[in-house]
C-alpha cells in the first residue's frame, strides 16, 4: 500500500523545485514541512524526498513503506501520527511513571498536543518527546507493538536531551556553542538541529540539490562510505554529507560529539573505524548492532572474526535498503535481495551423525545461523532448557559448536560466535525436541560448502543468468526487463507465443504468406521460402526475433529465418510486409547484437550451431535477448563474490584482435555502439568492418550512416552520433556530441524503455531518456516566436531511420520513418534533393537539410520550407 497518492507527491515535488532556495522534506506523519535556506544552509542543499520521487517513484514508494523515514516522527496540529502498517492508538494514554507523574519537568503527556516528536512507531516501539523536546522518560513509557506492553525507559532520568539525531533524522547537526548554536525549533531539549525527521533519501546519498538541478549521477553519492573523526570534527561537523549503513547499525563503533573518537577505538585503536564490538545487556544484543555483528569483533582481544565483510559482503549485497523487512507479507515486495544459497550453493547439504530421515535439511539456514539473540523491544521467556529469546535475528552467522559462552562475564558484550544454546536451544530445548543443553557436538560436521577455495579458478569468464542479477539489482532489473534489449530474440517454449511487456503479436504468425507470379498473388500451392515451408503454428516456430516496439520475425524449426513476400509483421500499423522474399534458408547470423555470449560458427574454434540447428550461425548463452551480461561480461565470478571489480560496469569495445582470439571475444561485454552501427559491425571471419575496410583504419568504433529507399537504416544511433561523410571517409568525424564527451549512456537509462517510457503499464523506477537537451542547452533563444513551443527533437531529432514502417505524406518532404535520428545537426544551406543522401542513395549525410528539420510541421515544401527566411532559427 501507499501512504499518499503518487500522482499527488509528483505534482508537489515539481512544486518544491520551482521553490528555488527552498529545501522540501516529508513528515513521516505524512505532512508536508518546508525548510528555508539559513545561514547555516547557504546553499540550501537537501532538497527532500520529494523532490526525489520525481524520478525514482518506485525507489520513493519503497522507501516510505519501510522503517527508516519513521525513526523521528514530528507531531503536527497534535494529530498523532500514521504509518503504513502500525498503529500507536491508545499508546500515549497508557504513559506513567510509578512515583506519579514521569520524570520530565513539564510531567506526563495528557495528548499530543502535549508532543512534539514521536522515536519510532514503526514496528517494533514508540517513546515520546515532550513539548520542551526532551524524551519523556519513567517506568511505563515505551510502547511494545508486539504484545501491547508499556515498559520502562530511562526510570529516574530528568528532562533527557534528544541526542540521537545521527541516526534518527536527515541533516543533523549536534549543537555546538560555536559551531551549531541552535536547537531544533528552539527546543531546549533538542541537542542539534536537522533538515527532516526520519532516515530520508538525502540521509544515505547526501543532499541531492546538485543532483535535481543537473541530473548527473556523479552529482549525488550512490553508497556512501562511513564519515571520520575528522570530517565531525571540520567546521561543519560532518553536515552534508552522506551517512553510511555502519555509522547507524553499531552502538560500540558510534562517533559521539565532542571527541568523535568511538568507544571501540578507544579500547582497540589500530581496530576498524567502521563498527565495534557487540553491545550486549540482559543476556541479549542490543538492537540496531548488525555492522558490530558482521565485523565479528572478540570483545577480549580485539580480532575481528568476521568473514562476511572480509569477503566483501556488505549491508546491501544481500538487503534493499529501501524496502521493509518487517512487513514484507504486507507489500508483497522482499527487503532481502538474495538467499544464502546464492553464494553457500548446496551448502545445505548436511553430513550429520543422526538416522537418515533427519528432518535438519528442512531448515532455513537462519533458523540456526540467525537466532533472535537480538532485542529491539521485547523479550520472549525461555522455553525448557532453551535461552530467552530477542525480537531480531542476529547477523553474527557464525556457529561455534564448541565453545559455551555467548556473553562476557560482566554481560556487556557478545562474542562473535553463536553456541549451541542459541544455534540449536532454540528448537532442542527439552520440550518440544530433543533437549541439546548437554550433547556432546564433538566430532560432527553438519554441512559442507560447494565453493570452491580460489573461486576465480573456478568461477572466471562463466555466465549466470540476468535472474541472478536480479536477485541483487531489483530495480534495474525490473526496469530492464520492459525495455526493448532482452526481446531481440525470444525462444519458442512449448509451442506457445511468446509474451511481451507491451506489444502484442498474436494473430500475426498466422498471417504470413509468399506469393509466386509476377502478379504478385499469394501463392496457395507454394509455401515460404524456406524448405521447411510456411509455419502454421508456434509448434512450426523456433524462435521469434523481435516484437518489441516495431516488428517480428519468425525462425523456423531448423533455424533459419522465415522469407518472403508477407514474413514480417509491423506492430504499428498491423501489417506484413516483406524480408528477404526470394532468400531461400536464410541463416541466423545476427546473435552478436540480438543474444548474449555469442560466439560465431567456426569449424575450428566453435563446431557448434544453437540448438543443434543447421540454420544456426552460432551459439549463445541464454534463451535469447541482450540480457545483463551482454553489456557487462561474464559475471558469475561477480556474483559469487560480490566484488563490484569482478563485473564490467561500462563495456568498452572489442577489438579485431579480440574477435580473431581461440574464444572469438567470447565472455567479453559488448558496448552500445558495436551494435547501433550497421558500417561499423565487424563480422565473421576477418571482424573488419565495412568502414574500416574503405577507410583504412583498423578497430573504430562505428562507420558511415547506412540509408536505404530515403531514410537511415535502424540500429544505427552511434554511427548518426559519429557523424561520418560517407563522401570523405579520411576527414574527420562531425558528431560534436561524441567529441564532447557524450555518449549513449549519457542521455539514456539502458535499462528503461525509452520506446514505452510514457505508457501508463510502465512501472520503471524511470525514463529511459534520463535528460533534456535543455540539461546541457540551456537557456536557448528563437528568432521566430512560434519555434519556442516546440520540442528541440522535433526538429534535430525527426524520424530519419526506419525499423519496420514509413509515413507518407503528400510531398517527399513529408514522408518519415519510424525512429528518431540521433545526427542532431541541422544545416539548412544544403540541397535536400543532392546533399542528403550520397548520389548512389546508400549513405545519410551527417547533417539534417531542411526537409527532414522542417518538413514534419512544414509539410508544404513549396511555400514554407522551400523558400527559407534569412537568418538564424537561434540567434
Amino acid at each position: 500500500m501507499r501512504t499518499r497518492s503518487l500522482a499527488f507527491l509528483a505534482l508537489t515535488a515539481t512544486a518544491l523545485l520551482l521553490l528555488g532556495g527552498c529545501g522540501s522534506s516529508r513528515d513521516s506523519g505524512g505532512n508536508q514541512t518546508v525548510q528555508q535556506a539559513t545561514a547555516a544552509d547557504p546553499q540550501a542543499l537537501f532538497v527532500g524526498s520529494d523532490s526525489c520521487q520525481t524520478c525514482h517513484s518506485a525507489i520513493y514508494g519503497d522507501v516510505f513503506e519501510s522503517g527508516h523515514p519513521y525513526k523521528l516522527n514530528k507531531v503536527l496540529n497534535g494529530q498523532i501520527p500514521s504509518y503504513p502498517f502500525s498503529t500507536i492508538n491508545g499508546a500515549l494514554e497508557q504513559i506513567s511513571d510509578e512515583d506519579g507523574v514521569t520524570d520530565n519537568s513539564l510531567g506526563t503527556p495528557l495528548s499530543y498536543a502535549d508532543v512534539s516528536y514521536v522515536i519510532g512507531g514503526f514496528g517494533w516501539k514508540a517513546r515520546w518527546i515532550d513539548a520542551d523536546g526532551f524524551i519523556v522518560t519513567g517506568s511505563a513509557t515505551q510502547f511494545n507493538l508486539e504484545d501491547g506492553s508499556m515498559v520502562a525507559y530511562s526510570d529516574g532520568v530528568v528532562d533527557k536531551p534528544y541526542n540521537c539525531g545521527n541516526c534518527h533524522t536527515t541533516g543533523w547537526k549536534r549543537f555546538d556553542a560555536s559551531l551549531n548554536p541552535n536547537r531544533q525549533d528552539n527546543l531546549p531539549g533538542m541537542d542539534g538541529t536537522f533538515v527532516a525527521g526520519g532516515i530520508q533519501c538525502e540521509s544515505c546519498h547526501g543532499p541531492g540539490a546538485a543532483h535535481v538541478g543537473s541530473l548527473n549521477k556523479a552529482d549525488i553519492v550512490r553508497v556512501a562510505e562511513a564519515r571520520t573523526t575528522s570530517d565531525f570534527l571540520a567546521s561543519d561537523m560532518g553536515y552534508g554529507k552522506a551517512v553510511a549503513c555502519s555509522e547507524c547499525h553499531t552502538r560500540d563503533g558510534e562517533k559521539d560529539y565532542p571527541a568523535y573518537v568511538s568507544a571501540y577505538n578507544t579500547a582497540f585503536p589500530a581496530g576498524s573505524n567502521e563498527g565495534g564490538r557487540i553491545a550486549a545487556s540482559g543476556g541479549l544484543i542490543k538492537h540496531h548492532e548488525q555492522y558490530d555483528e558482521m565485523l565479528g569483533v572478540d570483545p577480549a582481544t580485539g580480532n575481528e572474526l568476521g568473514k562476511h565483510l572480509k569477503a566483501g559482503v556488505a549491508c546491501i549485497t544481500c538487503h534493499d535498503p529501501h524496502k521493509t523487512m518487517k512487513y514484507q507479507a504486507e507489500t508483497g515486495v522482499s527487503g532481502l535481495k538474495v538467499d544464502c544459497a546464492s553464494c553457500h550453493g548446496d551448502g545445505t547439504a548436511f553430513e550429520i551423525a543422526m538416522p537418515a530421515d533427519s528432518f535438519m535439511g528442512d531448515f532455513a539456514c537462519e533458523s540456526c545461523h540467525m537466532p533472535d539473540i537480538t532485542k529491539n523491544a521485547v523479550k520472549h521467556a525461555a522455553v525448557g532448557t532453551g535461552p530467552a529469546t530477542g525480537d531480531i535475528a542476529t547477523h553474527i552467522f557464525k556457529i561455534d559448536l564448541t565453545k559455551t559462552e555467548q556473553f562476557t562475564a560482566d554481560g556487556k558484550f557478545a562474542n562473535p560466535w553463536i553456541t549451541k544454546d542459541f544455534a540449536c536451544g532454540t528448537c532442542h530445548d527439552g520440550v518440544e525436541a530433543f533437549d541439546v543443553s548437554a550433547f556432546d557436538f564433538s566430532g560432527f560436521t553438519f554441512h559442507k560448502t560447494t565453493i570452491a577455495a580460489d573461486p576465480t579458478a573456478q568461477f572466471a569468464g562463466e555466465y549466470a543468468n540476468s535472474s541472478v542479477c536480479a536477485e541483487c539489482h531489483t530495480t534495474k532489473y525490473a526496469d530492464f526487463i520492459q525495455s526493448g534489449h532482452p526481446f531481440k530474440l525470444n525462444k519458442v517454449a512449448d509451442g506457445q507465443i511468446p509474451v511481451y511487456p507491451f506489444s502484442d503479436i498474436s494473430g500475426a504468425l498466422e498471417r504470413i504468406a509468399d506469393d509466386d507470379d509476377a502478379g504478385g498473388t499469394i501463392a496457395t500451392t507454394n509455401p515460404t521460402d524456406n524448405s521447411l515451408g510456411t509455419p502454421l503454428s508456434y509448434a512450426d516456430v523456433s524462435y521469434v526475433i523481435g516484437g518489441y516496439g516495431w516488428k517480428a520475425r519468425w525462425i523456423d524449426l531448423d533455424g533459419f529465418i522465415v522469407t518472403g513476400s508477407e514474413t514480417q509483421f509491423n506492430l504499428a500499423d498491423d501489417s506484413m510486409v516483406a524480408y528477404n522474399d526470394g532468400s531461400v534458408d536464410k541463416p541466423y547470423n545476427c546473435g552478436n547484437c540480438h543474444t548474449t555470449g555469442w560466439k560465431h560458427f567456426d569449424a575450428t574454434n566453435n563446431p557448434n550451431r544453437q540448438d543443434g540447428l543447421p540454420g544456426m550461425d552460432g551459439t549463445f548463452v541464454q534463451d535469447g535477448g541482450i540480457q545483463c551480461e551482454s553489456c557487462h561480461g561474464a559475471a558469475l565470478l561477480h556474483v559469487v563474490t560480490r566484488d563490484a571489480l569482478d563485473v564490467t560496469k561500462v563495456a568498452t569495445q572489442r577489438t579485431t584482435a579480440e574477435f580473431l582470439a581461440a574464444d572469438m571475444a567470447y565472455n567479453k561485454p559488448v558496448a552500445c555502439g558495436e551494435c547501433h552501427t550497421r558500417d561499423g559491425e565487424h563480422d565473421y571471419p576477418t571482424f573488419v568492418s565495412p568502414f574500416e575496410t574503405v577507410s583504412g583504419q583498423t578497430d573504430v568504433l562505428g562507420g558511415r550512416i547506412v540509408a536505404s529507399g530515403g531514410f537511415a537504416k535502424h540500429h544505427e544511433q552511434y554511427d548518426e552520433l559519429l557523424g561520418i561523410d560517407p563522401d570523405d571517409v579520411t576527414f574527420t568525424p562531425l558528431g560534436k556530441h561524441l567529441i564532447l564527451g557524450v555518449t549513449c549512456n549519457s542521455c539514456h537509462d539502458p535499462h528503461a524503455s525509452t520506446k514505452h517510457q510514457l505508457d501508463p503499464t510502465n512501472t520503471s523506477s524511470g525514463p529511459g531518456v534520463k535528460i533534456a537537451c535543455t540539461t546541457c542547452h540551456a537557456g536557448v533563444t528563437f528568432s521566430v516566436p512560434a519555434h519556442a513551443s516546440q520540442d528541440c527533437v522535433g526538429c534535430h531529432m525527426p524520424k530519419t531511420a526506419k525499423s519496420a514502417i514509413k509515413t507518407d505524406g503528400a510531398l517527399g518532404a513529408d514522408t518519415f520513418g519510424d525512429v528518431r535520428g540521433h545526427i542532431f545537426k541541422i544545416d539548412l544551406t544544403k540541397d535536400p534533393a543532392t546533399e542528403q543522401f550520397n548520389l548512389a542513395g546508400t549513405f545519410m549525410k551527417p547533417w539534417l537539410a531542411r526537409d527532414f528539420a522542417c518538413g514534419t510541421c512544414h509539410a508544404d515544401t513549396a511555400a514554407h520550407v522551400g523558400s527559407l527566411p534569412g537568418g538564424l532559427v537561434h540567434p
